[in-house]
Order: C-alpha cells, then sequence, then structure tokens
C-alpha cells in the first residue's frame, strides 16, 4: 500500500513562503552589512526585555498584579 502524496502548496503558501524567504535573505543582507548596528539593536530589545521583566517583578512584589495583553492576539499574560 503507497503512502498518499503530500499535497502541492496552495498560491497563498507559496506567496507566503516566498516572502519570508526574501525577508530572511534581506535581514542577513541587513546584519552582514551593519553587524555593529545590528548589534546595538539587539542589545536595546534585550534592555527593554529585561527592564519590561524589572519592572512587573516590582509591581508584584508590592502587590500589584498586572495584567497585559498583547493587541489583536489575544494573548494575555498576569504577572
Amino acid at each position: 500500500m503507497r503512502p498518499h502524496p503530500e499535497p502541492l502548496p496552495t498560491t497563498t503558501e507559496s506567496v507566503v513562503q516566498t516572502f519570508v524567504f526574501l525577508l530572511v535573505a534581506f535581514a542577513a543582507m541587513v546584519v552582514a552589512s551593519y553587524p555593529m548596528a545590528t548589534l546595538l539593536v539587539l542589545a536595546g530589545v534585550g534592555v527593554l526585555t529585561l527592564a519590561t521583566v524589572a519592572v512587573l517583578t516590582a509591581r508584584r512584589s508590592l502587590g500589584r498584579r498586572s495584567h497585559i495583553c498583547i493587541p489583536r492576539t489575544g494573548v494575555c499574560i498576569d504577572a
């Protein structure tokens, strides 16, 4: 008995895959061209993440609960 072959991707899937591939290729070019700027951006994101975690931890230790929702995703965090 032969297994069923994988269905071919739809046009939408192909467009999305192409877009993601081009986006990753562009990001790789930017990283290769501007490594210092890339490191600074990553460091900034890291600092903002740590600051957010610190603020939420401080609020929680003071007895205040935070309910944060990410818009248009339905993802909520109780901290």
